[in-house]
């Protein structure tokens, strides 16, 4: 079977499916990635077949510096200046058929879609070509007692924290309508989707508005990547399936700068004599966060007369020579081995993306999250990392050196976060999803297959009456 994966274009949401392309690879099936020239050579390191699109539907992400900030009122601010909704909308009309070459040119048999791409999967319908989503970030669905992940509130058993997420969620979804009325997110606008399903010919019913930033399908397969024991207790829909986290703990990695591979061998022999090693790093989109330029010099300022040594990736969106004030106990270099890095490290200072929180989940390191933004799921993701005693959490734009320094301390002091990720770890990898989750989908493709082609003899028969 010929597996299709279309990939939101931008390295951590590859990275995120590494894992499941070499297991399905190793189960007999072929593995086609779709994409940017951009990203070839990343996707191709990892033994996989890549085609080229010419464009793509959305516009390679990485390392644009013109990007505005990822908050409401830096992004209001660039919308009313450009104000260029009617174009955008039109644009989006127009690539509603955007799947059509791609589904002519590989001829897959199924397509795994990432869950940014759901609007424009509804011409999928068209072709009559078996597909389904995958979901790098947790179940997005409402449910009761559970926030949106646009905040890191923690809920509690009993009425009132039932009724504190019930208001957060109505909140978000007032939120959500003015970002489609406003034209940020056209498919935050449910008129415009209803719109370009009657194009496609989908039956409105299926599409899931009830759920947090992407839709949802009902009728076709949803596979979560992210770990269901890092959500609050909740059910899956009947057609959501958790694969278990798809992280390829060898994938290939590198760093860009040639002092790293020293300092970081003299970091690891002194953690070996008990110095711990503390690791930041914002992610791929760090230079996007309001204040992270002032975050990462203060953590930076954290280590000075402390006992551990910190090893800081800053991006490629940020010069060195901004950091280079760095105390003798701690390196800050552009671009790491992250993988590398965590199998060595005592405690990460992370901004909440949902792979970063996996990989230090299986590598066994606890965390303090600093939220980048609550525009995504980085927020809530912290809430569940204090919810499951795996860290603690901080305000990125405002703590200073000095509580950074203090929080550091108090969870590398504390062994019940790292005994908690511990069990975590183990949780994880003892469940059924992280041994079977491409066998999972490989069940669920013909499942679904079977249903779809019942469905097709039965309309051909009611044509034939």
């Amino acid at each position: 079977m010929k597996i299709l994966f279309k990939i939101f274009p931008q390295k951590s949401h590859l990275n995120a499916t590494f894992a499941l392309a070499c297991s399905l690879r190793e189960l007999g099936h072929e593995v086609v990635y779709a994409g940017v020239e951009q990203l070839r050579s990343h996707v191709e390191s990892q033994g996989n077949t890549y085609y080229v699109q010419t464009e793509d539907f959305y516009p390679y992400v990485e390392n644009r510096s013109t990007d505005p900030k990822l908050t409401f009122g830096l992004a209001f601010t660039i919308w009313w200046k450009g104000r260029k909704w009617k174009k955008s909308v039109q644009a989006q009309f127009a690539r509603c058929d955007a799947f059509d070459s791609l589904l002519k040119a590989i001829k897959p048999d199924f397509v795994l879609v990432d869950s940014p791409y759901v609007l424009f999967a509804l011409s999928i319908y068209k072709h009559k070509t078996p597909f389904g989503t995958l979901e790098s970030m947790t179940n997005l669905d409402r449910a009761p007692g559970c926030p949106p992940l646009d905040t890191d509130y923690v809920p509690r058993d009993g009425r009132l924290s039932r009724l504190v997420c019930a208001l957060h969620w109505r909140r978000y979804f007032i939120k959500r309508w003015m970002f489609g009325v406003l034209g940020f997110r056209a498919d935050f606008n449910k008129k415009f989707v209803l719109q370009m399903a009657k194009k496609c010919g989908v039956d409105p019913s299926v599409i899931c508005f009830d759920r947090y930033f992407h839709l949802g399908l009902r009728n076709v397969p949803e596979f979560i990547l992210a770990p269901q024991a890092l959500d609050f207790p909740r059910k899956p829909a009947r057609n959501q399936f958790y694969i278990g986290p798809s992280v390829e703990m060898n994938r290939v990695e590198s760093s860009s700068d040639y002092r790293f591979k020293a300092r970081f061998a003299q970091m690891v022999e002194a953690r070996e004599r008990g110095t711990p090693l503390v690791y930041c790093s914002l992610g791929t989109a760090g230079w996007r966060y309001k204040g992270a330029e002032r975050f990462l010099k203060r953590v930076i300022d954290a280590v000075l007369g402390a006992n551990w040594n910190l090893i800081v990736a800053v991006g490629t969106e940020f010069n060195l020579s901004l950091f280079n004030e760095a105390a003798e106990n701690s390196a800050v270099f552009q671009i790491v081995p992250q993988l590398q890095v965590l199998k060595h490290a005592d405690l990460m200072i992370t901004h909440g993306g949902a792979n970063s929180i996996t990989e230090c989940i299986l590598t066994g390191v606890p965390m303090l999250v600093y939220p980048g933004t609550n525009q995504i799921d980085q927020a809530g993701n912290a809430a569940r990392v204090m919810y499951h005693g795996l860290g603690l959490k901080g305000e990125l734009v405002c703590e200073p050196s000095r509580k950074i320094a203090q929080k550091i301390s108090m969870v590398l002091a504390n062994n019940q976060h790292k005994r908690h990720v511990g069990a975590f770890r183990e949780c994880i990898r003892s469940s059924q999803a992280w041994d079977t989750g491409a066998e999972v989908i490989q069940r669920v493709i013909a499942q679904y297959s079977m249903i779809a082609a019942t469905e097709e003899a039965m309309n051909c028969g009611g044509a034939v009456q």
